[in-house]
């Protein structure tokens, strides 16, 4: 959801969000289902190394894992960075709007700086990395926790936007602006500084734009790497895997209603093709600062909208740091890695040497990250995700400032 509300129709014109939602939903769905399957017929920690190694060959389950790996650390990296470059800086941004306070306001930018970002990222795989030394147990409660936290946050900004009519979000929207010291008519500004221009709908881009969709439902699998750690996981996994998909997709085709009705589609072309500095914005708005900027004056809204939103931030950072953990110890045990790799504590029974292995691989690519930042290789995120999906020619013509914030 952070990319695909005002990503895909400022991107990609004419592509349906709805449509491409479904399609990537049951592509995922597809994907999932023949997972599930080898997770229940071979309940190991390893993924696609384990499943491959035995229906194919070694040599092609090495290769296959060892992408993942690659992978998968690159994103305990980016999520991360997402936490303070999305998650801390709406949050205070939000908080800033509530208080007319400046200070906040600086605050809020310096998590889109390249050292806010760095300084959150490495904090988080810090934390993380420590619950995953004391055992998986802690790290599931807290997750359960958050993750319906995140829920509840998810769902009142949906509903705020479902009860919204467009005529009063603009109107808060420019409040909201002003607040935290933007220009006048900000919405209006969106519009006429933006170039964005409606078209019809466009099959084809609504292909291209499959990317960011997929970026979030094709993650249903992780699960599969710590096949040896789920208990009955023949049931356990053809539930958790497709349900997943089915969960994700309908949440997202519920909130990108909602936002579209409340917005409208051009509307979030229009927000998300501005460049952030023609409003007096250090970085664009978050699709939860536009709920969030209709209830600013509710401090125990924009709380609870602004801190469920940092929970989803690093949603990937912890599962892809367990599953590669787990590919690691699946390589020690045959003999492909030193033994060292697959010492279990006797005392927190954890992968002690994994998780620091693991731990460095993600922290070298946040230090990555800050490097590109701070070179304006990427300016920002959206510049790396630019490099990831480099397949839509449109992207040549982004706002040099607008990949600062998304």
């Amino acid at each position: 959801m952070l990319f695909i509300l005002l990503f895909v129709p400022a991107f990609y014109p004419g592509a349906s969000m709805l449509g491409g939602v479904l399609v990537a939903g049951l592509l995922a769905l597809a994907h999932a289902t023949t997972y599930a399957f080898f997770a229940a017929a071979l309940p190991r920690s390893g993924g696609d190394y384990v499943y491959i190694s035995r229906t194919l060959s070694p040599l092609l389950g090495f290769i296959s894992s060892f992408n993942w790996l690659v992978w998968l650390s690159v994103y305990i990296g980016i999520p991360a960075a997402y936490f303070g470059q999305y998650g801390l800086s709406s949050l205070f941004r939000l908080l800033a709007a509530h208080y007319r306070n400046p200070d906040l306001m600086r605050f809020a930018d310096f998590w889109q700086t390249p050292l806010g970002i760095f300084v959150a990222g490495t904090v988080l795989i810090v934390v993380f990395g420590s619950i995953f030394a004391l055992g998986t147990k802690i790290y599931f409660r807290i997750q359960n926790v958050a993750f319906a936290f995140a829920t509840l946050a998810v769902a009142v900004a949906g509903l705020v936007a479902l009860l919204t009519s467009r005529e009063t979000f603009i109107a808060r929207f420019d409040e909201y602006v002003r607040a935290v010291g933007g220009v006048e008519n900000a919405f209006q500004v969106a519009w006429e500084s933006s170039g964005y221009q409606p078209h019809p709908f466009d099959a084809y881009q609504t292909f291209l734009s499959l990317s960011l969709p997929l970026y979030i439902v094709l993650y249903a699998i992780t699960s599969s790497f710590i096949g040896g750690e789920v208990k009955n996981a023949r049931r356990a996994q053809f539930f958790g895997m497709p349900g997943s998909v089915v969960y994700c997709t309908v949440w997202i085709v519920l909130l990108i209603a909602a936002f579209q009705k409340m917005v409208g589609y051009d509307g979030l072309g229009a927000i998300g093709a501005a460049d952030p500095a023609a409003l007096g914005l250090a970085f664009t708005p978050t699709f939860v600062e536009l709920a969030g900027a209709v209830v600013h004056h509710n401090l125990l809204l924009i709380l609870l909208i602004g801190l469920g939103f940092l929970l989803w931030t690093y949603v990937w950072l912890p599962i892809n740091y367990l599953a590669s953990t787990r590919i690691l110890l699946a390589w020690s045990f045959d003999r492909l890695m030193p033994e060292k790799l697959s010492y279990v504590s006797p005392r927190t029974h954890t992968p002690l040497v994994a998780i620091l292995v693991v731990g460095i691989l993600g922290g070298d690519l946040l230090g990555a990250l800050r490097v590109a930042y701070r070179s304006r290789q990427y300016r920002g995120d959206l510049r790396l995700d630019r490099l990831l999906h480099s397949h839509c020619d449109r992207r040549d013509r982004f706002p040099v400032s607008e990949a600062r914030g998304f």
